[in-house]
């Protein structure tokens, strides 16, 4: 932290970051008791010249003179705390380095001395608490707190750990009938989501599945069980029992699934195979958990973590731009960086591995990914692809990879074909929007029978669609009420 320091008294001139319910709080609080607040910073200044008789700027049109000013100070009064950050960094950006904020290290259970002291001294603020004067820190950079929030505990050998659904795969079965339902990602594992989907929706689409496709599969291979009509039954029945008390257990013991966690082993490609608690860990998939308890070898565990690439990653992310990065890294030691946007990522994940499983089964009668020639043009850092590579697909990248990709592949052990990119037909390409929209305009789009579009503007992008003769697979929105992003899989239109 910097040694410079600022001070917070009567003599200061304060502008508050939010011209809403929080920052009207925060303004009552201050000049009840004298406090001169001379305006508000507010995304909307270009709709609200002003808020309780006081100016309202964007950040980029504060007045240079109170820029200049050692005695001008900004204190964030805005409702989600989650985002102070990302707005104390623009804010150091533009050379303003007194700020009162709510620190995220400190919402997520840590943080530094100087963190604390900044976080005691907004909620005193906020609650109409605070003495007359405070001497304070300046911030010139934001810090994360790089550490495994995975980790539950460890017992002896073993560790109990939160481990991302991308990487917990079904047994590992070899040379066994089972093979056919081996070494599948849990999202891709449809018979059983299906089933566990069906019963939380109040409808039996997915029994026909389960039960037809992999318990009938399962119990021909013992050619001990004679397949009845009450043998379905009653493995339906015995399966309702099942997520009765394991949804129970959720809403009044959710620790239950910690006690009682599945258990998995690494496998070099670089994922868990589970060797029991397929229906807890399909369960918890299936309710949209995207972090399911694993007990785990601790040796493995560390094989998973990476932490050379970890450190060399964490560099990275504390750099001064990297506020902007828009991506998601499943990862324990990342789990919780306030710079990471999720944009509907996971539920559109979900969406997409579960319509691929279901053609790649119709097609071929079991789930293989390996079929799939995947081109990613997104030019960002999108974590699909690497899911996909890590079930088999082969995945080629369209550009020179940045060095935030090499670190993030080099992190998860991802070797995607950088250089054997072809002008080909491919199954899927993936596109971020604005490169999407450009390159339809030029006329370059890879020939692919799929595309995945990431961040797209619904209206205008759905306009594209309907022109170039596309239709809409998924479609995930997200955002704010208006909800006017979203990612979608589109098919080309044949004839």
């Amino acid at each position: 932290m910097n040694d410079k320091t600022f001070e917070f008294s009567k003599k200061t001139n304060i502008i508050l970051y939010g011209a809403a319910s929080i920052g009207h709080l925060i303004f009552e609080n201050l000049t009840y008791k004298g406090y001169n607040v001379i305006g508000f910073i507010d995304q909307r200044a270009n709709e609200l010249s002003s808020f309780i008789d006081r100016p309202v700027w964007a950040l980029e049109e504060i007045p240079i003179e109170l820029l200049n000013n050692t005695n001008t100070i900004i204190i964030i009064s805005i409702k989600n705390v989650f985002e102070h950050e990302e707005i104390v960094k623009q804010i150091i950006s533009k050379g303003i380095f007194n700020i009162i904020y709510k620190p995220y290290n400190i919402l997520q259970g840590g943080g530094s001395d100087y963190e604390r002291k900044i976080s005691k001294i907004y909620d005193a603020i906020l609650n109409n608490q605070f003495n007359e004067i405070y001497v304070i820190p300046q911030i010139r950079a934001i810090k994360y707190e790089c550490k495994d929030y995975a980790l539950i505990k460890e017992i002896d050998d073993f560790v109990l750990a939160y481990i991302p659904v991308e990487f917990i795969f079904t047994n590992n079965y070899i040379n066994s009938p089972m093979e056919k339902w081996g070494n599948i990602n849990i999202l891709a594992f449809f018979t059983h989501i299906g089933f566990w989907n069906s019963l939380l929706q109040g409808n039996d689409e997915g029994f026909c599945d389960y039960v037809n496709e992999y318990c009938m599969y399962t119990a021909l291979i013992t050619n001990k069980i004679k397949i009845t009509d009450m043998w379905k039954k009653n493995v339906i029945r015995n399966r309702i029992q099942i997520f009765e008390q394991m949804k129970l257990s959720l809403e009044t013991d959710p620790l239950f699934f910690v006690r009682n966690a599945a258990t998995a082993e690494w496998n070099e490609k670089g994922y868990f195979n589970l060797t029991s608690g397929k229906h807890r860990t399909t369960f918890l998939a299936a309710y949209g958990y995207q972090y399911i308890p694993l007990k785990i070898k601790k040796s493995e565990y560390n094989k998973f973590i990476n932490k050379e690439a970890v450190e060399k990653l964490s560099l990275y992310l504390r750099s001064e731009n990297s506020y902007k990065l828009e991506t998601v890294i499943p990862h324990p030691y990342f789990f919780k960086h306030a710079q990471i946007k999720e944009n509907g990522y996971y539920i559109f994940l979900r969406a997409l591995v579960d319509f691929f499983s279901r053609i790649s089964f119709k097609k071929y009668g079991k789930i293989d990914f390996s079929k799939l020639r995947i081109c990613d043009c997104i030019e960002e850092n999108c974590n699909i692809v690497r899911l996909f590579s890590r079930m088999g697909s082969c995945v080629y990248r369209s550009y020179n990879s940045s060095a935030l990709q090499l670190q993030i592949d080099k992190l998860f052990n991802t070797h995607l074909n950088n250089t054997d990119f072809k002008d080909d037909e491919y199954d899927i390409a993936v596109y971020n929007y604005k490169f999407f929209e450009n390159i339809i305009n030029d006329q370059k789009l890879v020939d692919a029978n799929y595309y995945i579009i990431m961040q797209a503007q619904n209206d205008e992008f759905e306009k594209i669609c309907f022109k170039m003769n596309f239709k809409i697979i998924i479609k995930i929105s997200y955002g704010y009420e208006i909800r006017e992003d979203g990612n979608y899989l589109i098919e080309k239109r044949h004839g």
